[in-house]
């Protein structure tokens, strides 16, 4: 069992069963960075008026920061490494993503997340497994790994 270093704490377990997923010691922790905020508004959205949040995580030992912004009908999931910014997942809904945990767990190269999300202007909130299926982050049915 692990857990976040945020407020909200969110748990997660795993099986003790064979896994094909590559085992990591991985940490991740929130972040202020309000020049990587404005590059990546400069870079990703053509409306800053839309942005809802903008939220940041750093994730070691991938030395990456992985952000979540959040707007109105959209939510992208962007990784920064070494200066360079990438969309990992471009989502046409009106959510957004209060926390972003790395689990210690590798898939395709990048660190398996567990995302606090939520529909924005309402109380509705839910964990989602995250994946990187090589191409972009996933949501795995029934937030498992099978299949992965």
């Amino acid at each position: 069992i692990g857990s976040s270093t945020f407020p909200d704490q969110l748990d997660y377990c795993t099986s003790a069963g064979q896994n094909r997923h590559k085992a990591i010691d991985v940490s991740s922790e929130y972040v202020e960075d309000e020049r990587l905020t404005k590059n990546l508004l400069e870079a990703f959205v053509p409306d800053s008026a839309r942005v809802w949040d903008v939220l940041h995580t750093r994730i070691m030992p991938y030395n990456s920061v992985y952000s979540a912004i959040s707007m109105q009908s959209r939510l992208l999931l962007v990784e920064t490494t070494q200066g360079q910014s990438r969309i990992l997942n471009d989502l046409k809904e009106d959510w957004f993503i209060s926390d972003i945990t790395a689990l210690h767990l590798e898939s395709n190269g990048k660190p398996v997340l567990l995302l606090a999300m939520g529909v924005n202007e309402t109380d509705m909130m839910w964990t989602s497994l995250a994946v990187f299926d090589g191409v972009e982050y996933v949501f795995p049915d029934n937030n498992r790994l099978n299949g992965f």
